[in-house]
């Protein structure tokens, strides 16, 4: 797991459905971002930009990044992209930030738009890929195929861009083998990093009828966090980051409101590195001689909550694991990252 304190700020601009071409049955961009679909204009974007280096302090010592999401930036008019990116320009002369990440899809990719996008600062561009089997990308209305994410990653890499891929689990027409098939695809793209989404049902989507008919189900809590656990072993093995798990957070996108069903959490991404951290001690656990009826656990002071797990879930699996009460989880920075000691008391 990459060092929090070494992650780049990312100032956002959410841009909900700008340049898309249709809506995917699952996407409702303005319950996931909590801002309204009306485009926003430069002006905006400048107001949007001010404020968010104007708190800049808070991140000194760490790279700023301006990012671009929601809607697909490349299928936005030359003129457009241009009058948006030039609102950049006077924060980066400034100092401010020092490169630019836009969200796109993997059909969108004319050459004269990358181009101009290099001459702003953009150094990355992700791909809302989704999913690399062709009879998932048609149910759920997508527009493009597999083909197109594998040439737009070479396209891109070959143009000098940091690639991205995005990807959901649980999408209609899917399945666990699936999904695991397509992060070994992704794999074979090399791209620089890769973001996981749980599937979910929202409110006013094309999703959410095919839920109430029936003819869709979310995966359970349990399960996304197992297959993005495995997926994210795979990726990362490979060398390649998993810069995002889960979907962020929204006064909106919560159970009792625009959330219908489906596996979303407010803490997704933690149980999902709660969980394989968890796998990592439970396949190494020290031996305990002779009855011991409580213990203290030593973990590097970064991954004590990891060994706690959310609400101490990990504890209970730890419990169950030695046979005994972990009455205590301390610090301990003698030892090396992903182990643990144990001592009775």
């Amino acid at each position: 797991m990459s060092d929090e304190r070494l992650k780049p700020v990312i100032v956002p601009v959410f841009l909900p459905f700008q340049g898309c071409r249709g809506r995917c049955v699952f996407c409702e961009q303005q319950a996931i971002t909590s801002r309204s679909a009306e485009p926003l204009k430069p002006e905006k974007i400048e107001e949007t930009l001010r404020d968010a280096f104007a708190k800049r302090k808070h991140h000194m010592g760490r790279e700023t990044i301006v990012a671009f999401y929601g809607g697909t930036f490349t299928n936005l008019s030359l003129s457009l992209m241009e009058k948006i990116l030039d609102t950049t320009v006077p924060f980066r002369k400034q100092g401010l930030f020092s490169s630019i990440r836009v969200s796109t899809r993997p059909d969108a990719l004319e050459t004269e738009k990358l181009e101009t996008m290099k001459l702003y600062g953009v150094d990355t561009v992700e791909l809302g890929a989704q999913s690399m089997d062709d009879n998932v990308l048609e149910t759920i209305l997508r527009g493009h195929r597999a083909r197109d994410t594998a040439e737009g990653v070479a396209k891109l890499k070959g143009l000098g861009f940091k690639v991205g891929v995005q990807l959901m689990v649980g999408l209609p027409g899917d399945s666990p083998r699936g999904f695991m098939a397509t992060v070994e695809k992704v794999i074979g793209l090399r791209p620089s990093m890769v973001r996981l989404y749980p599937t979910v049902v929202i409110e006013g989507t094309r999703l959410e009828q095919w839920y109430r008919d029936g003819r869709y189900m979310p995966l359970e809590l349990d399960r996304a966090v197992e297959l993005c656990a495995d997926a994210c072993r795979c990726f990362e093995k490979e060398g390649i980051d998993v810069i995002r798990i889960g979907l962020v957070g929204s006064p909106t996108l919560i159970p009792g409101k625009q959330l219908i069903d489906g596996p979303w959490h407010p803490c997704f991404g933690f149980l999902v590195r709660a969980s394989m951290h968890l796998e990592r001690i439970l396949s190494s656990l020290p031996r305990l001689s002779g009855k011991v009826e409580r213990v203290r656990i030593r973990a590097p002071a970064r991954e004590v909550p990891l060994v706690r797990g959310f609400r101490n879930q990990g504890l209970v699996k730890l419990n169950a694991a030695l046979g005994t009460e972990v009455a205590e989880v301390s610090a301990d920075e003698s030892l090396c990252a992903g182990t643990i000691g144990i001592d009775a008391l």
